[in-house]
């Protein structure tokens, strides 16, 4: 019977090497650190890492003579978290190497073939979109070769120049990478940090974890203090109106002093008292 070597139609060849020897480019994990997903998915890797190792190989290249990491950060940084906190016994680890014909730009698309483990987000994704279009690549090439569609390419660019606190909503998952998108386009930069804010702002209070279009436009009830409560307890309650006297003895309720409500004071008081 053949061997799977003899078998085999393409050669790749897994080799294994002292983690410590890897380098990584500055700058070159679109992960977002400040991500707590990302944090958890890491810390989640090492337990499993310190306990059966890596299982997956990472992805090098060699340039001048030292062994550089394209794929597989997450992977590096939890083996790392696994010897120096869990206290793992990790002499190697699995690498294999990228075609000899891979150049640059490809070392930097392997990010978004390769996140198959936990994919990047619609901002990751658009960091290393930014760098491929810096190598002179078109949308078309990259939704082409990615396997995505024009629209979410542009979108996830667009992020790129957005102010940084609508990179902070998409990145926390509180705004899509879409409607951060189509709201830059419309409004422009300044208004749609103050739109996106407005809307996460009105989509918590309805316990959406994320806003929507439906949430663009609407206002957030103010959030009161417990004395502001009280002061707008006493405001309603001051234009409260008196029921006519002739109504009261109508009603047979002579001797009662009673009031009325319009039904917007009453449901805002209802809310005020938590009822």
């Amino acid at each position: 019977m053949a061997t799977i070597k003899e078998l085999a139609l393409k050669r790749s060849d897994i080799f294994y090497v002292d983690p410590h020897v890897l380098k990584v480019k500055p700058g070159w994990n679109a992960r977002n650190a400040d991500d707590p997903e990302n944090r958890e998915h890491i810390l989640a890797l090492a337990r499993s890492i310190a306990q059966v190792g890596v299982q997956e190989a990472l992805t090098v290249y060699r340039d001048a003579n030292e062994i550089w990491l394209s794929d597989g950060h997450c992977r590096l940084a939890a083996t790392f978290y696994a010897i120096d906190t869990l206290k793992a016994d990790i002499k190697s680890i699995p690498v294999k190497t990228e075609g000899r014909e891979a150049n640059e730009a490809d070392h930097v698309f392997s990010q978004i073939l390769r996140n198959a483990g936990k994919p990047l987000t619609p901002y990751e994704a658009g960091t290393v979109y930014k760098r491929l279009v810096g190598y002179g690549w078109t949308v078309a090439d990259i939704a082409l070769k990615s396997g995505k569609s024009k629209a979410s390419v542009d979108a996830a660019l667009d992020l790129q120049g957005a102010p940084l606190q609508v990179q902070k909503l998409v990145a926390s998952g509180k705004v899509s990478a879409t409607l951060a998108s189509e709201t830059l386009k419309k409004e422009g930069a300044a208004k749609a940090t103050a739109t996106l804010n407005n809307a996460v702002d009105a989509a918590t209070q309805k316990g959406k974890a994320r806003a929507t279009k439906a949430d663009i436009g609407e206002a957030p009830v103010t959030k009161l203090t417990a004395t502001g409560k009280l002061a707008r307890i006493r405001e309603i309650i001051d234009e409260c109106g008196e029921v006519d006297d002739s109504l009261i003895k109508d009603g047979g309720f002579e001797g009662c002093q009673t009031i009325y409500l319009l039904m917007d004071d009453y449901k805002e008081l209802l809310r005020l008292l938590g009822l």
